[in-house]
């Protein structure tokens, strides 16, 4: 997963944020797990279940949506490229990141 969003963010400030971000989450996951599988819920842990399938579901909403919408930003990079450069120079077009018309989001 790390990867992935690394290969999507251009930029070593991003990048690094984006890391971050994904460890602090992966840990506050942690952190909720231990809250929502209480001992008084055993054996069926109903509770714990249901918000853990819940977020899951949420994820793959969210990923999907993801795909499609960096598709989109992909094709139309591809299809007209000046409309990304527009308003800038050179030297600022060397300093889009991933905002640059070269640059493709893996999907």
């Amino acid at each position: 997963m790390i990867k992935r969003l690394t290969n999507n963010l251009a930029g070593d400030s991003k990048r690094a944020v984006g890391c971050a971000m994904v460890v602090a989450w992966g840990n506050i996951g942690g952190v909720l797990s231990a809250q929502i599988y209480k001992s008084s819920d055993a054996p069926t842990y109903i509770t714990g279940h249901a918000v853990a399938l819940s977020l899951l579901i949420f994820a793959v909403i969210l990923s999907i949506i993801q795909y499609f919408l960096l598709n989109r930003i992909n094709k139309c990079k591809l299809k007209d490229p000046e409309k990304f450069l527009k308003g800038s120079n050179e030297d600022d077009a060397t300093h889009l990141g991933d905002l640059h018309p070269s640059f493709i989001y893996s999907l």
